[in-house]
């Protein structure tokens, strides 16, 4: 297969990429340096163009990762297979106009990934009139390293040991080991809670960032169904984001459990207040 199916709503699809800085917070976790870095990446409802021609409309699957420097060089070979698939987003294509109100889906990626890593997912949702925001955090596996080496190596023994334990329980053993797990995850934990910060950030500038798409003008969100959604990890982060951040319409944790979700844990944080006025 050299192509996905193709989205079967009834918009094209664009894409914009953007990167910004928290300068409020350090660029990882355990780092003392100022200034949290995030790339982000939109697909959105796009107007039709008859002008354009198949290579025009279409550009290459992850086609960000192969020019990055912080992507291995192996990583980038094994990557040249994906010269082979077409996505069907159009780079800066115009905003279909005649979407005033569009959703907004925040969507969230596994531990160690990127931001457009469930493309399909995000044009098959932008065709149907969705606006999608990946979120990805460029300091990600320095921070895992970092995190992973302060951590004492009888925890991460038992971590190990107790998320072994989980992959082969039953159901009913899952839920008894489930909390346990979550609970000693620590490194988890923490990055769960820093990414649903960054999902906050992100919403604080939703405004300035919408208008990196080509014709948004002074179009705005219906913040009344917004939703957040995420894979893996990112699953957790949905999760917790929308447990403790403020009330959002609709959550998708896909196969993320269920860390950062003691009982009892007091609200730490809230939607920006701009977001919770236009709810």
């Amino acid at each position: 297969m050299r192509q996905f199916p193709k989205p079967n709503g009834p918009y094209d699809v664009g894409s914009v990429t953007h990167r910004m800085t928290d300068p409020t917070r350090p660029t990882h976790i355990l780092s003392d340096q100022p200034g949290r870095e995030l790339f982000l990446k939109l697909w959105y409802p796009a107007k039709p163009s008859v002008e354009a021609s198949a290579s025009e409309r279409e550009h290459l699957l992850w086609d960000e990762l192969r020019g990055r420097p912080d992507v291995p060089l192996p990583l980038r070979w094994m990557l040249a297979i994906l010269k082979c698939f077409r996505t069907y987003a159009r780079l800066s294509a115009p905003y279909a106009h005649e979407l005033h109100s569009p959703r907004l889906v925040i969507y969230n990626h596994g531990l160690i990934s990127f931001a457009s890593e469930n493309t399909s997912l995000a044009e098959a949702l932008a065709s149907h009139g969705f606006v999608v925001l990946a979120i990805e955090h460029l300091e990600q596996f320095a921070e895992w390293q970092s995190l992973n080496r302060q951590k004492p190596a009888d925890k991460r023994k038992r971590s190990t040991a107790t998320a072994a334990r989980l992959k082969r329980a039953t159901p009913a053993e899952r839920a008894q080991i489930g909390p346990e797990y979550y609970r000693s995850a620590d490194n988890a934990n923490r990055v769960v809670e820093a990414r649903a910060e960054d999902v906050t950030f992100v919403l604080h500038h939703i405004d300035s960032i919408l208008e990196r798409i080509p014709g948004f003008g002074e179009t705005k969100p219906d913040f009344g169904q917004l939703a957040v959604v995420g894979l893996s990890l990112g699953g957790a982060v949905a999760t917790e984001f929308a447990a403790h951040k403020g009330p959002v319409a609709a959550v998708v944790n896909l196969d993320g459990g269920f860390f950062r979700q003691p009982a009892g844990r007091a609200n730490h944080g809230a939607l920006p207040n701009d977001v919770q006025q236009r709810k």
